[in-house]
């Protein structure tokens, strides 16, 4: 029995990690290119996803240390693709806390009827103070979250039920133009939860053998519950869905559930920031060996120069950031994995379909969607 809520509780680990902020951003790049093409990203790519985590935790299951993602490439590809995932790792990390503070920042604009000046200021200064001091409950406040954000998804799957205007028809058009590779680097954002798996082992403990079926439903879960949002944002606020999906449904349904919508949003937000903010920050300290005041200058310096310099358009910023980190590391975990396979020369279930055609294919749509992404946004 205890093994078993184990399991379960790797899995809310997981889905935790995976599901935050980067799932307000979703409907709004699925609108620019059309329903069907977007359920296509959304589903292709959590399957891509599913495949890597999968890859990714037989690397964590089969290594006898337990290490973090830098680590693992270190051990398995040398000293310097390690590098290429720290740099990766800081990408993905400053990339996300701008988005946050943007985000945040426009949330918190709408409810107090202020400038986005002051919100974003607020927000950081908040911010900083619980990553100065330390947060050791941001993983618990992850395993809150997600039961908090399934239960207001399924609120605004409900809401749009009711709705007189909800209808195939009406989400078949929600698109106001046609960019088909809008959604690709912000869904892929949405789904990354690479850095959790190895937490997954250690709550597993001496059930480690389970950690296929928790990454299977904590991959599986964020896909379902991206599946219903998306479907009631877009068949509620159609081609006036928001950037931030919840700003779109707090002007439609009025002033109570806009401002349930932005604390929510905005909870999400935070909480993914100080996750994110003390992975960059202890990455500066163990991997860099820096003072812990000169990694939390390092860790909110460059968000705040992104944000100044004018670079606060949260899907731009959640889609680049979401195309080359999670590229990077899905092509460093599929090489991993190759490595692993060599050493060991263990055979498992994915092992030959992914030295055919499978890991050729993996690996290029990962590349082509990093290229095509990066010369759309800059």
């Amino acid at each position: 029995m205890k093994a078993r809520v184990s399991v379960w509780q790797a899995a809310a680990l997981l889905a935790g990690t995976t599901i935050g902020s980067g799932i307000l951003g979703v409907p709004y790049a699925i609108a620019q290119s059309g329903l069907f093409t977007g359920l296509l990203y959304l589903f292709g790519m959590g399957g891509a996803i599913l495949l890597l985590n999968m890859l990714f935790a037989t690397i964590v299951k089969q290594t006898q240390e337990v290490k973090q993602i830098p680590g693992y490439v270190e051990h398995y590809l040398g000293t310097s693709l390690r590098w290429l995932m720290i740099l990766t790792l800081l990408i993905l990390g400053y990339g996300a806390l701008t988005a946050y503070t943007a985000g945040s920042g426009s949330a918190l604009a709408e409810i107090l009827d202020t400038s986005n000046l002051v919100t974003r200021t607020g927000f950081l200064l908040v911010a900083f103070f619980f990553v100065a001091v330390g947060v050791k409950t941001v993983s618990k406040l992850e395993l809150v979250l997600v039961t908090l954000l399934s239960l207001f998804i399924l609120g605004i799957g409900f809401l749009a039920l009711k709705e007189e205007t909800f209808s195939l028809q009406t989400l078949s058009n929600t698109s106001s133009g046609y960019n088909f590779l809008a959604p690709y680097g912000v869904i892929l954002f949405a789904y990354l939860g690479f850095s959790s798996i190895p937490e997954l082992r250690l709550t597993l403990q001496s059930s480690s053998r389970n950690i296929y079926t928790s990454v299977l439903a904590g991959t599986l879960l964020p896909i379902i519950l991206y599946t219903i949002f998306v479907l009631s944002v877009l068949g509620i606020t159609g081609t006036e869905t928001t950037r931030i999906a919840t700003i779109g449904l707090g002007e439609h349904f009025g002033p109570t559930i806009a401002v349930i919508s932005n604390i929510f949003a905005i909870l999400a937000m935070f909480t993914s920031f100080l996750a994110l903010a003390l992975v960059v920050k202890n990455m500066f300290e163990l991997d860099l060996n820096r003072s812990s005041s000169v990694s939390l200058f390092a860790t909110f310096a460059p968000p705040i120069t992104i944000l100044v310099l004018g670079g606060d358009d949260f899907i731009s910023i959640l889609g680049l950031t979401g195309a080359i980190a999670g590229g990077t590391m899905g092509i460093l975990i599929v090489l991993m994995f190759i490595q692993l396979q060599r050493r060991t020369r263990t055979t498992w279930p994915l092992t030959i379909w992914l030295f055919s055609i499978g890991g050729i294919l993996l690996i290029a749509m990962l590349l082509i969607g990093m290229g095509v992404q990066i010369f759309t946004t800059l």
